[in-house]
């Protein structure tokens, strides 16, 4: 079958865009990782300022999404988070550089909070479905807790689900920084029995689900506001009686912080004839608390992400538009599966400025936008694992 006309030229730029994006990347980033670790901090945030200057759109968007969050928030606040946002894109993308270095002085540079959570999981014995988002440096988090489970659990394994770069060696790149870290990889193209298997032997296995998903997803209510989520972490959980244990790693005066929250047990959920409404509960319930955790440090958090699209492909223009700043942006997600189609009422509304005052400047952020109309509860799709169609 003959292709289309226009159809190659099109294929040749979109692969010469990603490998000049690559080289790009090597050029700009890789001097870093010679620097010492607080030295390349401070040389990305000057990189995502430079970002947050040229990359106007990008600028734009990630305003307009806060605005829809914080919607009582005043202007200067949200032009200082929109710059936040950018820095802490810098700072990530040098730490993920030094992933190896951190990790192992993590005994001196991070702080835990709620330890208790992660050991009353781990002695369930059944493995842990960790679950986090895109915010502060999540993988700084799973190279720590590599190192963690090193020490204190055995030499247990980390492993984390993600979803595969087109550009094959950025792929390469990412994935080789991740293992010299001790965190090992599933795609999240293969078969969901892999991830089956990593939780019955009892190890841990990392998910990110606060990103737009590629496949099969539940709707939730997120920022007072119906989202596509992904119900890898739960069906998962459901499947192999694993606790879930949400955890994030964010910046906080100088330092970094781990925080885990109470474990989610599946076996606690009612899931009766029908494991949907429970997949729903427990996906609206990481929901939340990914919520609670992005309402504290909203600067650290990809607000140019269209978190609340609905219909389409994602907003992956302008993603890997910062995403050639962070190789790590987009770098774990769940199990991709049959696409649902969600509601027109679902589709993400305008937004605009409020009066209040900036809440920034006293460490206090403005409620959400409450739903309005009925009542939305969680709800997703019956079948098989996700990965396994």
């Amino acid at each position: 079958m003959a292709e289309q006309p226009g159809l190659w030229p099109r294929r040749s730029f979109a692969i010469l865009r990603r490998f000049l994006r690559f080289w790009l990347l090597r050029i700009v980033l890789l001097p870093v990782a010679v620097l010492p670790p607080r030295a390349a901090r401070v040389v990305g945030e000057a990189c995502g300022v430079i970002a947050w200057t040229l990359l106007r759109r990008v600028r734009r968007r990630t305003a307009c999404n806060l605005r829809l969050a914080f919607p009582t928030a005043t202007g200067p606040w949200i032009g200082r988070t929109t710059r936040g946002v950018f820095r802490w894109v810098g700072r990530a993308g040098a730490d993920f550089l030094h992933l190896g270095c951190l990790a192992s002085s993590a005994r001196t540079t991070i702080e835990v909070e709620g330890l208790a959570h992660w050991e009353a999981a781990q002695a369930y014995g059944r493995g842990v479905v960790l679950v986090t988002g895109h915010l502060g440096n999540w993988e700084v988090l799973g190279a720590w807790l590599a190192a963690l489970a090193e020490r204190s659990l055995g030499g247990m394994q980390v492993w984390v689900i993600y979803h595969r770069f087109r550009e094959e060696r950025l792929d390469r790149f990412v994935r080789g920084r991740r293992e010299r870290a001790g965190v090992r990889g599933i795609p999240a193209d293969g078969t969901s029995l892999r991830a089956l298997r990593v939780l019955r032997r009892g190890e841990i296995l990392g998910i990110l689900i606060d990103l737009v998903p590629r496949g099969e997803s539940v709707t939730c209510i997120f920022f007072g506001r119906e989202c596509r989520t992904a119900p890898g972490p739960a069906r998962l959980a459901l499947a192999a009686g694993a606790p879930i244990v949400p955890a994030c790693l964010v910046y906080r005066q100088g330092r970094m912080r781990v925080r885990f929250e109470a474990a989610i047990d599946p076996a606690e959920i009612p899931a009766g004839d029908d494991s949907t409404a429970a997949v729903g509960e427990i996906t609206q319930r990481l929901a939340g608390v990914l919520e609670g955790w992005v309402r504290e440090s909203p600067e650290q958090w990809p607000w140019f992400h269209d978190r609340w699209k609905v219909r389409g492909s994602g907003s992956g223009g302008v993603v890997a538009a910062l995403g050639g700043a962070v190789a790590a942006v987009d770098g774990a997600s769940a199990f991709p599966g049959g696409v649902r189609q969600e509601s027109p009422a679902a589709r993400r509304p305008g937004g605009g400025d409020g009066e209040a005052p900036a809440p920034g400047d006293r460490g206090v952020y403005p409620p959400s936008q409450q739903h309005e109309g009925p009542p939305l509860g969680p709800h997703g799709e019956a079948g098989r694992l996700p990965g396994t169609e």
